[in-house]
């Protein structure tokens, strides 16, 4: 839990090095301006400070309560889908396999939402990306025989406590999304400009 963040740092590095490697121009800009930033920081308020924000950072993202978000989110948790996940080979899925599997990604629906923008409502997140945080539980509400019976958390404090003890539960407890099941098929373009015609109104 700890090294958590530095996992999510190299996640893009491993998985997709292309795009590490060669940044655009628009992402080296923000690169310098973010190191730019914070050299300005150490400087004028002190290196203390900068190790302040980093230690905010690791803790935010490791053993705090909050961050049970992020296991939450993409992590395997539910026994159903842990001994289906266990069953698939991952280094060749089928499509039919890797859709028993959806959504790959769940949702909380607890109080902590009120203070997390609705950071919660993943899966609503992950079909509408477009759509504001304060308008994601709308989306759970008008279209509820979609969302109502998926898998979802009620405390992320149980995830992370979860995650520590359950030894059916690690790090590779991910379902690896085959990037040629990435397209959109059309029943599902259909449900989701239907949600944003709602939402829009």
């Amino acid at each position: 839990m700890v090294l958590q963040p530095v996992f999510y740092a190299l996640r893009p590095l491993l998985a997709q090095p292309s795009f590490v490697v060669n940044p655009s121009p628009l992402e080296l800009t923000n690169i310098i301006i973010q190191l730019l930033f914070n050299v300005l920081i150490g400087q004028w308020l002190g290196w203390h400070v900068v190790a302040y924000m980093i230690g905010g950072m690791v803790l935010g993202m490791g053993l705090h309560p909050m961050s049970g978000h992020i296991i939450s989110e993409h992590f395997v948790m539910f026994d159903e889908r842990i001994d289906l996940l266990k069953k698939i080979k991952k280094d060749h899925i089928e499509t039919d396999e890797y859709l028993k599997l959806m959504p790959e990604t769940y949702s909380y629906y607890g109080p902590i939402n009120m203070i997390m923008f609705n950071l919660g409502y993943h899966v609503e997140h992950h079909d509408f990306p477009s759509i504001p945080g304060a308008n994601l539980p709308r989306v759970r509400e008008i279209a509820p025989e979609f969302y109502d019976s998926l898998p979802s958390h009620s405390s992320w404090t149980y995830v992370i406590w979860k995650y520590i003890t359950d030894p059916k539960i690690g790090p590779y407890s991910r379902v690896k999304r085959p990037h040629r099941f990435g397209k959109k098929d059309e029943k599902a373009v259909d449900f989701m400009n239907e949600v944003n015609a709602v939402i829009v109104k």
